[in-house]
């Protein structure tokens, strides 16, 4: 009997966390993408990051990055919708190296913003400030990446960036 009680109350608890605002509020979606994700930082720290390179002398709209981050695959974005719909606004890691494949370069982690130059390398940093806000930046266009929160700057992931051959 107390096995289901607690079954009972944890599947409660699931319940009320799993239905946020997110599932009376849908985020608006248009052609099959999420529209909040156009204007993510992940995709604008792609742009950026693409315009540093010669071959892309014609600025790749944010648009269509976040349409190619999408066309990988929205799980995350999608549950994330369910609590809050600002959690479309998500870009993982894993999406980031993808879509920057996909635009001919690697992803070569590194783990000191020290040793870029700025003068030769572009790179994509992740920061963070606690466990709920991450922000994508692009080195060397964002100057502020190490104090992006103040004191409270995390540097999580940083990726370096080299052309395919």
């Amino acid at each position: 009997m107390r096995v289901k009680s607690i079954l009972t109350y944890c599947m409660g608890i699931l319940l009320v966390l799993a239905v946020g605002c997110g599932v009376f509020n849908r985020p608006e979606t248009k052609n099959g993408y999420y529209v909040r994700h156009y204007n993510a930082c992940g995709p604008e720290a792609v742009g950026k990051a693409l315009t540093k390179f010669r071959k892309y002398k014609k600025r790749v709209s944010r648009t269509k990055i976040s349409q190619d981050i999408q066309d990988n695959g929205n799980t995350w974005r999608h549950l994330a919708s369910l609590i809050d719909k600002e959690g479309v606004e998500i870009t993982c890691p894993s999406e980031i190296a993808e879509v920057c494949r996909q635009y001919g370069f690697i992803v070569i982690p590194i783990s000191n913003l020290n040793r870029l130059d700025p003068l030769k390398d572009v790179a994509l940093v992740l920061v963070r400030k606690g466990l709920l806000e991450w922000h994508w930046l692009c080195f060397p266009a964002d100057s502020f990446i190490t104090d992006y929160y103040g004191d409270d700057t995390v540097i999580s992931k940083i990726y370096l960036l080299k052309e395919l051959p």
